[in-house]
Formats: C-alpha cells, structure tokens, sequence
C-alpha cells in the first residue's frame, strides 16, 4: 500500500463549507476516482495566504506565521502587535504551532483542491 503525504490548498468555497483550512499538510489516507480522505493540519509555513480564510497576506508579520490578526482572533490564537521589533523566534513558533494545531480528517472532492504538492510517497508492507 502507498501511503502520500501533499500540500494542498483547498477551493475557499470548499474550506469555508467544509470549516477546514484553506492550506493543509495532509496524509492521503485513501484516494477513489474523484475525492480525497485526508488526515492532517493546517499548513502554518504558507507566506502568501492564509491558511483559514484564504486572504493575500500583506503584512510581513502574518506572512511569517501563516494567518492574518482577524483569523488568528477567531481561532483564539494569540496573535501579538504586527510591530515585528517586539516580535521573537519563540513567539512566531508558538503561533505556528498554534496553526499547526487545527486538524483536518475529511473526505476531499478533487475538483475542490487547488492545488496538490506530493511532499513524499512511502510504500508500506
């Protein structure tokens, strides 16, 4: 059996109806012709989205960490001031590893991804 583990972006429409986030780093659990079951979370590396809502990030803050104040507010995420003096490695880490904290285990329908990056294929058993 091969086991894929992707980055994918999901269609806003899709991560809006379904509550997941817009960028995942996934493992394709099981694939048929026309979806996806995929176990993972949210993807807190993506520089130019973010990974809930979808929106351009602007800001170099949020770009660093994934997701906009807004979302990050909605998610109860703490988010400090976009002032990136005060900023410090161990505070952007705890805010991606808050991102990474959002789960995913759903089916996908492929004509809702937007993009899919296989990140690694192992074969087991």
């Amino acid at each position: 059996m091969q086991v894929k583990k992707a980055r994918i972006v999901v269609e806003q429409w899709m991560a809006n109806k379904k509550g997941i986030p817009h960028a995942i780093d996934a493992l394709i659990v099981r694939e048929t012709d026309r979806a996806l079951l995929i176990k993972g979370h949210a993807l807190a590396d993506s520089p130019i989205c973010c990974v809930r809502c979808g929106a351009a990030l602007i800001h170099p803050a949020s770009r660093l960490v994934g997701i906009g104040p807004e979302c990050a507010n909605k998610l109860g995420i703490p988010y400090p001031s976009q002032n990136l003096d005060i900023w410090t490695e161990k505070m952007l880490e705890a805010i991606r590893a808050k991102v990474r904290e959002i789960k995913v285990n759903c089916w996908l329908p492929k004509f809702a991804i937007e993009v899919i990056e296989i990140v690694e294929v192992e074969r087991n058993g």
